[in-house]
């Protein structure tokens, strides 16, 4: 609902003592209108326990709605995103681990939401390639059923738009395929920016077209449709260029799920 307010990042790193402390100091929050937002943190020298997203989540629902009274819609699920990119023998697989406890906390609480940082697993990533893991992650967590996502929607590269090489490399990093695909991921991108979007003006004008939509983009797009409809009806644009865009981003999703 419109305004509806958060109470961020409960966890039970320490029991159930923050449980009590936020509800006791804010009764009024029991009796709805608001979203909770527990993380699936415990306390580990990692920051995690990676296996356990949704056995922690099954905890802090049984407080939640049991205890506390508050109704599985009004929570948020947090299971953490770990940096993927360090090497780190400790958080090989993590990302994996990040995406099955999505796709288990929706499976077990459907009503509940779910929500992740999406950035916080390529730090330490050359810049352009943060951009196209970030894409990527995120298309494989919604693909898990991923409600919500923090992201810098300015600097995520759109996901149809990704060279099939930087998708494979992106997808061996969090899937962990190779010898060490952090190293094969850096090499690519070290060194490299991201190029300008603007080189579709130079597309033919249908083509023009067909991209707004595998791109998700509306930059030019109202121009463009104005200079088509000189040539065409809007049904025959709508069921041409447009069409061919929606096909093109549906083969697209169809070959690399």
């Amino acid at each position: 609902m419109p305004g509806q307010g958060i109470v961020n990042s409960i966890n039970l790193e320490d029991g159930e003592e923050r449980f009590e402390r936020v509800g006791a100091a804010h009764p009024g929050l029991r009796r709805g209108g608001w979203w909770w937002a527990a993380s699936t943190r415990t306390s580990s020298r990692h920051g995690g326990d990676l296996p356990a997203q949704a056995r922690i989540a099954e905890r802090s629902h049984a407080l939640l709605t049991g205890k506390y009274g508050l109704p599985e819609r009004d929570l948020i699920f947090d299971p953490l995103v770990f940096r993927v990119g360090t090497g780190d023998a400790n958080y090989i697989g993590s990302a994996v681990e990040t995406i099955e406890g999505v796709r288990a906390i929706k499976a077990r609480f459907p009503r509940a939401k779910t929500i992740l940082g999406i950035s916080n697993g390529s730090f330490g990533l050359p810049t352009a390639g943060r951009e196209v893991l970030n894409a990527v992650f995120l298309y494989e967590c919604t693909k898990a059923g991923l409600d919500y996502a923090i992201v810098n929607s300015e600097r995520l590269e759109r996901y149809a738009s990704i060279p099939e090489e930087e998708r494979r490399l992106a997808e061996d990093l969090i899937y962990w395929r190779g010898t060490d695909p952090v190293a094969a991921f850096a090499a690519h991108f070290r060194g490299r920016t991201r190029a300008a979007k603007d080189d579709g003006v130079r597309l033919p004008l249908d083509e023009r077209l067909a991209r707004y939509i595998v791109e998700g983009s509306k930059d030019g797009l109202l121009d463009d449709l104005a200079l088509k409809l000189k040539e065409q009806t809007a049904l025959d644009i709508v069921n041409g260029p447009l069409m061919k865009g929606m096909e093109e981003a549906a083969a697209s999703s169809t070959t690399t799920s």
